[in-house]
């Protein structure tokens, strides 16, 4: 199924030309010069490059890289080379480069590609900035500077992802990277500015959106006001707050951090931001099979915890279809077993159905059918669909979803195209997928128009949806909050979404530690800024109105649950509420 696409991811507008980073920095080296770097990728046929003599007061010779083909994804085609000079935790750096475009055969004529500082951490990868940028017929300067998150035993690079686009030839050239060490701290050294489509005030996108959310996350809500003998009560002072969205604002817990008895103070502010910015959460890791353990302390503590809240909690994930996401040893002890590991995969959903009967809003049934398919591989495509017949039969009070990334994130269409037809796929079976899981970690903006076009075409199920995995890996603090921010407003103007849950919370126990809400010292960050004024003032409910002659007062408020007071002659009275749509009547009698 074809769908329209905008292409223009992000354009970095170019700064002064030729413009010189401040004094100070230490050039690094490369292992291979940059003029000698070499083109590479799983979709290496795909591309081709040479060096070329170019026009430019700033230096005289640059890659030239023809993409001949258009491959599934940016990193099938890279352009890559390793960091020779000491890097140090914390040192500040300053990459510069040079790059236009040659030829595109995308619409708007222009070129793209993402650049990525990466640090090899032994454990994992570490990337403490991925830019992506379009560039015209003319030459453009970037500057990107970021802070190395270890120090470099295991080595930095840089690397161009060239892939994912239509044809086009790229000019990149001028390439340098400075460190500061701490002579300067990252605000203080010059950084492109960075633009995506949509991110004006005025965009159109805007104004639709904005209707639609007055449609959907609203409702009028009527309190009528009477006396012991159902006589009107007029002028009457009625206070109505927002307590609690309808919307699920929520969060991916780490257990370890969130209750950790080895640090008290930071196990409390941890839960402190969990309740100040979120209604809803998911255990990052604890409930997948890898991890999970019967009888967990910590998970005890969680659920309990959450229960007394009232935060409900979404399950992730029952089946995660590849060895490597089992617990040590099960590849070795069932792998030559096909029928009884069969076996074994459905008790395992009978078990996670049913060990917590009651704690689940919903679950992730399964994950990431696209990358982890090994046992569909070796079961045919229905046993997905049997092991959500086997979930809903053992447990019917969750809801069922079926859960992927690189759905809003990115631009790999072959990968949005795999789940919805899986999801087509088991609906056609009859099985009970009942929510359709939506990831989003982004590297890059998608501009809103593009996210709110993938969640129309996912919206054709007629199920709703929710962003399960959102975070936004970026160092640009003010770019970051500014996308997230209009992100929000796109998925909570769709009216089939249901909750939007961020993965990274706090910054030192993060899986993308540019991407948390929370520095490490516990102070909100400008992207956890703009979720709060997002939650908190655009999208909250408190007002105070008087009753008429007829003892009727009336708001508009977005769906959730309320606090309502009413004061009349010395009196007072507290109503809980929970505003609906077409659900938004009240009667207050004071006796």
């Amino acid at each position: 199924m074809k769908y329209p696409t905008l292409v223009l991811l992000c354009v970095l507008g170019g700064v002064a030309f030729g413009a010189r980073p401040p004094s100070g920095g230490r050039k690094l080296e490369f292992e291979k010069p940059f003029l000698k770097w070499q083109t590479g990728g799983r979709a290496s046929e795909a591309i081709s490059s040479e060096v070329v003599k170019v026009s430019n007061p700033s230096f005289k010779q640059a890659f030239q890289v023809e993409i001949k083909a258009r491959t599934e994804r940016e990193y099938d085609l890279q352009l890559a080379g390793r960091i020779k000079g000491q890097i140090g935790k914390g040192d500040v750096l300053l990459l510069s480069f040079y790059a236009r475009c040659g030829e595109s055969a995308d619409e708007s004529a222009l070129g793209r590609f993402s650049v990525t500082g990466r640090a090899h951490h032994p454990d994992r990868h570490l990337f403490p900035f991925t830019k992506t940028v379009s560039v015209g017929k003319k030459w453009k300067q970037f500057l990107i500077p970021f802070v190395a998150p270890i120090d470099n035993e295991a080595g930095y690079s840089i690397t161009f992802k060239l892939g994912g686009t239509k044809p086009q030839v790229l000019l990149i050239g001028g390439l340098e990277l400075l460190n500061y060490h701490d002579k300067k701290k990252p605000d203080q050294l010059p950084a492109t500015e960075t633009y995506y489509q949509g991110m004006e005030p005025d965009a159109p996108w805007r104004k639709a959106a904005h209707a639609r959310i007055e449609e959907h996350r609203k409702e009028d809500l009527k309190i009528t006001v009477v006396d012991r003998f159902g006589n009107p009560v007029s002028n009457a002072k009625v206070h109505v707050e927002l307590k609690n969205h309808a919307f699920g604002f929520g969060v991916a817990a780490g257990l370890n951090s969130m209750f950790n008895p080895r640090n008290p103070e930071d196990a409390q502010k941890y839960q402190e931001a969990v309740e100040d910015l979120f209604n809803k959460v998911v255990f990052e890791n604890r409930m997948k099979w890898k991890f999970y353990q019967d009888g967990d302390p910590q998970l005890e503590e969680a659920i309990a915890w959450c229960a007394e809240r009232g935060i409900p909690v979404r399950g992730h994930v029952m089946v995660w279809p590849a060895w490597k996401r089992l617990p040590r040893g099960m590849q070795e002890e069932w792998g030559a077993k096909t029928n009884e590991f069969r076996k074994v995969i459905e008790e395992h959903v009978r078990k996670m159905a049913t060990v917590y009967p009651e704690s689940f809003a919903e679950w992730d049934i399964v994950n990431e059918l696209y990358t982890q398919h090994e046992f569909v591989d070796l079961y045919g495509r229905d046993v997905v669909a049997d092991w959500f017949r086997i979930a809903k039969e053992s447990n019917p009070k969750f809801k069922c979803y079926i859960n992927d990334y690189a759905i809003l994130a990115g631009y790999d269409e072959v990968h949005q195209q795999n789940y919805y037809d899986w999801i087509k796929y088991l609906l056609e079976q009859g099985a009970p997928v009942e929510g359709i899981g939506l990831q989003g970690h982004f590297r890059a903006p998608v501009p809103p128009e593009e996210i709110l076009l993938r969640l129309d075409r996912f919206a054709e199920f007629g199920l709703e949806m929710q962003i399960t995995e959102f975070d936004f890996e970026e160092t640009d603090e003010l770019l970051q909050a500014r996308f997230t921010r209009d992100f929000m407003t796109a998925v909570f103007s769709h009216p089939q979404t249901t909750g939007i849950m961020i993965w990274c919370l706090w910054e030192d126990a993060a899986w993308k530690p540019s991407a948390a809400f929370y520095s490490s010292d516990w102070k909100k960050k400008r992207i956890a800024q703009a979720w709060e004024y997002m939650i908190k003032k655009e999208w909250h409910t408190d007002e105070t109105v008087r009753t008429n002659p007829e003892g009727l007062a009336g708001v508009r408020g977005f769906l959730g649950d309320y606090e309502i007071t009413v004061s009349h002659a010395g009196r007072e009275k507290r109503i809980p509420f929970s505003l609906e749509k077409r659900s938004g009547s009240v009667a207050v009698t004071f006796k």
